[in-house]
């Protein structure tokens, strides 16, 4: 990749990242104990996965020219989830 292009997902990504990295160092660094190490390991498997995430949606960018149309999806997908995560909330179980 050769630049990095912002878009709409990317930005959202980012920032999710920033709040995992602070989630994974505070619950594996500072408040290490029972279920919070739990947590820890969690945000960091999902940093990860976050990270992967931020590459594939650059290179889709990168082999994609048209940034308005990518634009426009991203941000029905953005207002997908959050109305979707507003309607029923996240749970795992």
């Amino acid at each position: 990749m050769s630049k990095i292009k912002i878009t709409p997902l990317f930005i959202a990504l980012v920032v999710l990242e920033v709040f995992l990295l602070f989630l994974t160092f505070n619950y594996l660094a500072m408040d290490n104990n029972g279920g919070n190490a739990l947590g820890g390991i969690i945000a960091l498997t999902a940093t990860f996965i976050n990270g992967f995430l931020i590459a594939i949606e650059q290179t889709i960018v990168q082999i994609n020219g048209n940034t308005k149309m990518l634009w426009a999806i991203e941000i029905v997908i953005i207002i997908a989830v959050i109305t979707y995560v507003a309607i029923y909330g996240i749970s795992i179980g």
